[in-house]
This record gives C-alpha cells, structure tokens and sequence, in this order.
C-alpha cells in the first residue's frame, strides 16, 4: 500500500520539467510586485532615487543633461527643490519622471522614436487603463508639480487615498465573491494595496491622518492578501489542464504559487512598529544638481 502510494507521488525532477517548460513557454503567471516598488517604498528610498539620478546624468551627454534638467525644471515649477522628494510615494513619483524625461531627451537628441506610448500601457506591471493602474499613474503624475504645495498635496493625497481605498475594496469583492480572481486581478490588487499603504503614510507625514489609521490598514491588507493566496491557489489547481494525476497538478500548483516571491509581497504588510515609525520620520527633500 505504502509502494502504491509512493508511485503515485511526482518527482521533483518531474515537477520542476513541467514548470520549466510551462515557463520557457512564457504561461506560468507572474504575480509578483515590481521590484521598484519595493526599492522607493523602503527607508532606501532617499539613497536609491540619488543613486538613480546621477546614473542617468552620466549617461547622458552634456546637450542631453541641459534638457533633462531643463524638462525636469519645468514639471516642478521652476523649482529645484521637492519637499520629501526622497520619501515615499513622492520619491516614486519621481523615479517615474525621471526615466519618463531620460528617454524623451534620448528620442529627441539622438533621433530615435520615442517609446512612451508603449511604455505608458504598464505601470509596475500592471495595465495603466485598469482603474487600479489608472488611480495610481494619474496621482504620481501630479506629484512631482505639486509636492512643494502642502495643502495641495494634502487635498490631492486625500483624494486618491479615498479612490483608490473604494477600488481596492470593490476590486477584492469582485475576485472573492463574483468569481473574477485571475493573475492578472491578483497583482492589481497587490500593486494596489501596497502603493495605497504607502499613500496612507505620506498623509500621516502630512499631518492629515491619525498614526493609528496606518496600522489599521496595514491588517486588513495583511488579512486580505492571506484570504486571496488561498483563493488563486484554488484558482490556479481549477486552470491546470490536462495533467496526469492530481498529485502532479496540486504539486505544480505549490511549485507555480513558490515562484511568485510571495514573501517579498507580504512584507509590504508585516512591518514592525518600528518600521513604520521609520517610515514616518522620513523627510528627505530631493534636490536637482544645475549643469
């Protein structure tokens, strides 16, 4: 009994030839939050974006630099200083724009096409027509302009706060209850619930908010995301066909599910008290080099 069983269960060699060719075939999903999310919503935030402004300098001629710090310039207002411009979702805001800048200067000086269009249908991996996509590309559009304008940032954060609090809920409704859970529904709401927890803290920087309401939502993402891996989990084992045995299919499914990084993905919701108190206390302004 013990010998039958045993030769009903995959090998690993077996598992992992299934998912490599299901891979190099380019249909396993990919769930997984974009890594500049996790890059420019950390304590590392000040560093990274500093880092990623004087690698683009350096490659850029001096004619490109000239328009780059020109262009730039001019979407901050005329000003070379952003307030927390090295925190947080204003610090993303303007990682966005910087690449955004770089590759128009490129196109224009060196005669190239521009790739923007293209570019501009994706936004952390995900479709930037999705109203989740939508909410969070239109909101960091408009904080590189406005970042030096408490009040202004205060009304618009509170704004896209609330928008994007109404479609994340909605959106979850949807996947648990109307059936509508898919990859590509699963890492709209993850890019969406971590970039929302991220606007909640600028808002407590901003004085808007009470400090309480961060680690309320941080628990109810946390709870949320717990819920929605069981549930892609049961959505993946349904859309696995044509496999040999369900022993093969459930270990495919934990080999497709382990590939997805989820760890990393949690950890925007498992911060420490600590953490978060770090998190607050960010105040980097950012402040454009003259060429």
């Amino acid at each position: 009994m013990i010998l039958m069983r045993s030769l009903c269960l995959p090998s690993l060699a077996t598992v992992q030839e299934l998912f490599f060719v299901a891979r190099d075939a380019s249909i396993i999903p990919d769930i997984s939050l974009d890594p500049v999310l996790s890059t420019f919503l950390s304590l590392d935030s000040s560093a990274a974006l500093r880092h990623q402004y004087a690698f683009l300098q350096r490659s850029m001629s001096t004619e490109q630099q000239t328009a780059f710090s020109f262009s730039l310039t001019e979407e901050l207002g005329g000003s070379s200083r952003v307030t927390c411009g090295g925190v947080g979702v204003v610090a993303l805001a303007l990682s966005v724009l910087f690449d955004q800048i770089s590759q128009q200067v490129r196109g224009s000086t060196e005669g190239g096409l521009s790739t923007q269009r293209s570019q501009d249908k994706k936004i952390f991996g995900i479709s930037s027509s999705s109203r989740i996509g939508w909410i969070i590309q239109n909101y960091l559009r408009l904080l590189p302009g406005i970042a030096n304008n408490q009040e202004k940032m205060a009304e618009t954060t509170e704004l896209y706060d609330n928008w994007l609090k109404h479609e994340l809920l909605d959106h979850y409704e949807r996947m648990t209850t109307k059936k509508r859970m898919s990859s590509v529904s699963m890492q709209q709401w993850l890019t969406g619930a971590a970039v929302h927890l991220h606007i909640r803290i600028h808002q407590v920087r901003l004085h808007s908010v009470p400090l309480g309401s961060v680690e309320s939502l941080r628990l109810s993402y946390k709870s949320g995301l717990g819920r929605l891996v069981q549930d892609y989990a049961t959505y993946l084992r349904r859309n696995i066909q044509e496999t040999p045995s369900p022993a093969i299919q459930q270990a495919l499914v934990s080999r497709i599910i382990k590939a997805q990084d989820l760890d990393r993905n949690r950890n925007f919701f498992l911060y420490p008290e600590k953490v978060i108190h770090s998190l607050l206390r960010q105040n980097d302004d950012f402040e454009l080099k003259t060429v």
